[in-house]
């Protein structure tokens, strides 16, 4: 049964393999999506995207709330697969798949909420990332940001 629209705009639960595109500029593959998985943050479904434009392409690890476990089965699936940016799993937690953060990417990005009551991001993950050689940009320092590529290369800038 499909999910419910919001709004205008359709919902549909997504499945591992499903892909797509989106316009020219954009295309997206689900790499993993169980809603049964036995820790539930694992259970958030895991995007490889692509954003095409004049100054290149951007790819982006998308990977919601993952864990270790679900952490590890996303590095085994794309370890070959270069991407620009990670979007760093459940807000920088301490609870991370050593084998995704050891990968990093050329630029991380750690949502989390300014004074939120988790401590995320955890210090040791962010140490880890510094370690794979990873720019880390954080919304907490930050706010919200733009990623993008040009002629010189990859560039995130505050909005």
């Amino acid at each position: 049964m499909p999910a419910p629209p919001v709004g205008s705009v359709p919902l549909a639960t997504g499945q591992a393999g499903a892909a797509g595109r989106t316009g020219w500029e954009v295309r997206w593959e689900v790499l993993l999506a169980d809603p049964r998985a036995a820790e539930h943050n694992d259970a958030s479904a895991q995007l490889l995207v692509t954003v095409e434009g004049d100054g290149g392409a951007v790819r982006t690890l998308v990977t919601g709330d993952l864990e270790e476990t679900g952490g590890a089965a996303v590095q085994a699936l794309t370890a070959e697969v270069p991407v620009d940016v990670l979007k760093v799993p459940h807000h920088g937690s301490a609870h991370q798949g050593e084998s995704l953060l050891a990968r990093g990417a050329p630029l991380a990005l750690v949502s989390a909420g300014r004074d939120n009551d988790h401590g995320h991001p955890a210090p040791a993950t962010l140490e880890r990332l510094d370690a794979a050689g990873s720019t880390v940009v954080g919304t907490v320092e930050h706010g919200d940001v733009a990623v993008g590529a040009s002629d010189t290369g990859l560039w995130w800038a505050r909005l």
